[in-house]
């Protein structure tokens, strides 16, 4: 009887097709550890805005932390541009309020994402109400926001010297980008990138 009872608690025997499985299955794990640790050694992870060397990817080092100056109180709730009072939940700044949604910020998320680099939304802001480019040729664009743009004070010193990748939805004369461009190199960014994600092509005149 007490055999019998040793043998029902014995654990039932695995099937050669499922002890191989789970051979597999530990395998690949330690493969993806020892993976992952070569990795970290050829590159190892860096703080993503003064690329010292930190614990693991996307992180920032003690001292970029403790810089950080985080959004606190009300602010839009798309860009996360800062309000000056409370003006309740969920609520838009007069630009986003406008678009309805930031096409840009949203491209910028998801790349910042897929890529675990910074992601600045409220890099830079306009210095004066500037009119809608809509139905302006190239020229009337160019001056309609020609120094209506500067960089946000605060993020001033973490700009010298670094390379910008500016993100917009629909490129069609390159006004705002130049315009975006000028500000973020007069305030020290070392070179200006632009990606979007369309662009408006305009038809060749034709000879007569």
């Amino acid at each position: 009887m007490e055999e019998a009872d040793h043998l029902r608690s014995l654990p039932p025997r695995k099937s050669p097709r499922a002890a191989l499985a789970e051979a597999v299955l530990g395998a690949g794990r330690c493969a993806g550890r020892l993976g992952s640790a070569a990795l970290h050694l050829l590159l190892p992870p860096q703080c993503l805005i003064c690329r010292k060397l930190v614990s693991e990817p996307g992180a920032l080092c003690a001292a970029c932390w403790r810089g950080l100056d985080f959004i606190e109180g009300p602010s839009c709730a798309v860009c996360g541009l800062p309000f000056d009072y409370e003006i309740g939940d969920n609520a838009h700044c007069a630009a986003c309020l406008r678009r309805r949604y930031n096409q840009a910020a949203l491209l910028g998320q998801a790349l910042a994402k897929r890529t675990q680099k910074p992601l600045l939304a409220d890099l830079l802001t306009r210095t004066r109400p500037t009119p809608s480019q809509g139905g302006r040729n190239a020229a009337e664009c160019r001056r309609n926001v020609r120094g209506a743009m500067a960089v946000r004070r605060r993020h001033q010193a973490a700009l010298a010297g670094r390379r910008v990748l500016l993100i917009d939805d629909v490129l069609t004369t390159g006004a705002t980008a130049n315009a975006c461009a000028a500000a973020l190199l007069r305030a020290g960014a070392d070179a200006v990138l632009l990606l979007v994600l369309a662009r408006v092509v305009r038809p060749e005149p034709h000879a007569i």
